[in-house]
């Protein structure tokens, strides 16, 4: 693919990083390499063996980057959602959606004005929580554990409160509303 290619079908500042990536140029032969055992090879007792360890100690297989937030994620996974509100519910909580703020900061010339208020910057926490529009959808939560309208919180905060004081169903309630 040419550079003028490239930069007709992306953005520029991504058009400049792949033009950017060195490039080898000597040809090697792709080799598979299995590091599960000392040979090499793959076996399926050697994949046994590595998996091992995993089973016995679940959170070994976890993304624990910040411990407070470990619970959560274990937890997460196994409430009665679909997939799609459990991946939404886990991109909420890193701050992973394409919020108008989000999409600024990546790179993208569009105003990060709410586009329901049109007052403050649509980030996730304004989006989900604190924008006055959906305040309001918050409000006729009237069983909800916690007091959402107070603007102390992000996200996962909110969830990790909710997660302490309520139940997996509030945090349910939580998600599929946000």
């Amino acid at each position: 693919m040419g550079a003028d290619r490239l930069r007709a079908l992306f953005y520029p500042f991504e058009a400049k990083t792949i033009l950017n990536i060195p490039l080898s140029y000597s040809i090697l032969d792709d080799n598979i390499i299995w590091v599960g055992n000392k040979r090499g090879v793959f076996t399926v007792k050697s994949t046994y063996y590595m998996a091992l360890p995993l089973v016995e100690e679940p959170s070994l297989g976890e993304c624990l980057i910040e411990d407070y937030k470990a619970p959560l994620w274990r937890k997460m996974w196994h409430l009665k959602l679909p997939a799609k509100v459990r991946i939404f519910a886990w991109k909420a909580c890193v701050n992973g959606l394409p919020t108008c703020l989000n999409m600024v900061t990546r790179g993208f010339d569009i105003d990060a004005t709410c586009p329901l208020c049109g007052k403050d910057g649509e980030s996730t926490k304004h989006a989900l929580l604190y924008c006055k529009k959906i305040c309001d959808v918050w409000w006729f939560w009237q069983t909800c554990p916690i007091n959402l309208l107070a603007k102390t919180s992000d996200v996962i905060n909110v969830a990790l409160r909710i997660m302490e004081v309520g139940t997996n169903h509030d945090l349910e309630i939580f998600f599929v509303i946000a």
